[in-house]
């Protein structure tokens, strides 16, 4: 920080002022009987008299006369080249964005030093690294994958699906099941323009890009009013539709530590169903029955780099469902920690769930990202990116952002919930030595860890040999992070680096904002 590093200076340079006062004090109390006798200086032949002693007085004396060497002017010089900075940056045509029609916009002057200072970016992906447009390309159902990533906006294989729907009874099934998910297990509202035309608010880009899509494909959502929603469905193999009433009984939110949400409704028939939607690491570890080829599906999906979300549903008996509502109303109505115990009893009621298929969903990149990514890298800057993808999504993205290049070392760690500390502190040990090779023969070199290893690394208390291999790569992408172990990382590069680092954190989201609060800028 400029203005700690100038205070230092000062504090330097008025001790250097009081020794030098001093030495000229002490020397002049010494001579003082020399200077008595020249008339011309004390026509009197004594010194003035002071209301402090006369050391004190010929000290401040000096002190004074030597005032000169502290740069009053500095710190108004500095403001000035604050605000002149500032002012470039806000009437720079190249940081204008002409599609919001929204310039730069400096909020504090001391920014612009900051900025020059920053060694380590910290950088979510959504919303940040890419647009935050999602667009629905391709489906999981079963056996099959339907769409393909096309330049052109929208889920290319609707006609493939509605043909499935209409001539196949077992795929209908299977499909209806699962766009039966995506229309329903939401919190999407269906508003009306001033024109009359319907259009879907929804908390989150994903949940609209769904219900957008499967509208498409014969299951458009008509109307939410209240607890009940209507959808509007196409008949298999007809043109025929039909009307579905849902009564939505509960909703488990969404959070960014559960990684999922569920629905609770009662369908048209009576039957009442869980209906879930989460990542795909919590979502394999709660199912009780899915498609063999689910797991290569993600993984297929996730290399194309599309954001995967993982479908699955149960469906509960009245009793079950009594029982669990009760508990559930006296978690609503508590009156300390509401959240965990909504999170508990939410728990209870998404396992042994049939998984009935997953998304893919494209987010562009923003324009320009590869770019400035690769002038960062060259300007000496780390960069960490921290994403709650999985971890081939995450590499992929990195591949095409150009936070990964050919050319690099990559380094991962996915160690299993079950690793011991000895075992995890031997894997640290080889990576550092393989970073140290590759950068001893000129490569540069890039880690990728997830979420459930920064765990073990927190648990196991391994903090700085972790730290070592990081410091050794050029990259860092955690996958699967929450919050609060996004705000870890920047904490632990702050606390653990000497002399300490500038860091700058940027990010869009509520769930940002732990990562923010812990860097500089």
């Amino acid at each position: 920080n400029i203005e700690r590093t100038i205070n230092r200076v000062m504090m330097v340079v008025i001790g250097t002022q009081a020794a030098l006062a001093m030495a000229c004090n002490i020397c002049y109390n010494m001579t003082l009987d020399n200077f008595l006798g020249l008339w011309y200086l004390y026509p009197l032949r004594q010194p003035k008299e002071f209301v402090l002693p006369s050391w004190a007085a010929s000290w401040f004396t000096f002190f004074v006369l030597f005032s000169n060497l502290m740069p009053i002017s500095l710190y108004a010089t500095m403001e000035v080249c604050n605000f002149a900075q500032a002012f470039f940056l806000q009437n720079d045509l190249e940081m204008y964005d002409e599609e919001q029609d929204c310039p730069a916009l400096v909020r504090s002057t001391n920014l612009c030093h900051e900025l020059g200072q920053v060694s380590y970016i910290f950088s979510d992906k959504t919303g940040t690294l890419t647009q935050n447009v999602m667009d629905l390309k391709r489906m999981s159902i079963g056996d099959l994958i339907y769409g393909e990533v096309t330049e052109s906006r929208g889920f290319s294989a609707a006609p493939d699906v509605r043909s499935a729907r209409a001539f196949g009874a077992r795929a209908a099934d299977a499909i209806d099941a699962f766009l039966e998910i995506l229309a329903v297990a939401h919190t999407v509202m269906v508003t009306e323009d001033q024109w009359g035309t319907k259009k879907y608010e929804a908390e989150s880009p994903d949940e609209g890009a769904l219900v957008e899509a499967v509208r498409e494909l014969g299951w458009n959502l008509k109307s939410r009013a209240g607890h009940t929603l209507c959808v509007e469905v196409d008949h298999r193999g007809g043109s025929a539709k039909s009307a579905r009433e849902y009564t939505v009984l509960a909703v488990n939110a969404f959070t960014s530590a559960r990684k999922r949400m569920s629905t609770v409704v009662r369908n048209p028939s009576g039957e009442i169903w869980v209906l879930v939607k989460g990542a795909d690491n919590v979502m394999l570890d709660r199912s009780a029955s899915s498609a063999p080829s689910l797991p290569a599906h993600l993984t297929e999906l996730a290399q194309e780099g599309l954001r995967t979300l993982v479908l699955g549903r149960r469906r509960l008996s009245t009793q079950e469902y009594e029982a669990w509502h009760s508990e559930f109303e006296k978690a609503q109505t508590a009156q300390s920690n509401r959240e965990g115990l909504l999170a508990a009893v939410a728990e209870k009621l998404e396992t042994n769930l049939e998984l009935v298929g997953a998304t893919g969903i494209e987010d562009k990149l923003q324009v320009g990202v590869g770019d400035t990514i690769s002038r960062l890298r060259a300007a000496g800057i780390k960069l960490w990116v921290l994403t709650g993808d999985k971890l081939e999504t995450a590499r992929n993205i990195g591949y095409s952002t150009k936070v990964l290049s050919d050319r690099m070392e990559v380094l991962v760690l996915d160690s299993p919930p079950n690793t011991g500390a000895d075992a995890l502190r031997k894997e640290l040990s080889v990576m550092m030595s393989a970073a140290s090779s590759a950068s001893d023969e000129g490569r540069e070199v890039a880690l990728m860890v997830t979420g459930a290893s920064l765990e073990l690394v927190a648990d196991f208390s391994l903090n700085a040999p972790f730290l070592e291999v990081a410091m050794r790569c050029k990259v860092v992408i955690a996958c699967r992070v929450s919050p609060l172990q996004k705000a870890w990382m920047v904490r632990l590069v702050r606390t653990g680096i000497s002399p300490q680092p500038v860091t700058l954190s940027i990010g869009d989201g509520a769930n940002d904002v732990p990562m923010i609060q812990e860097a500089q800028v």
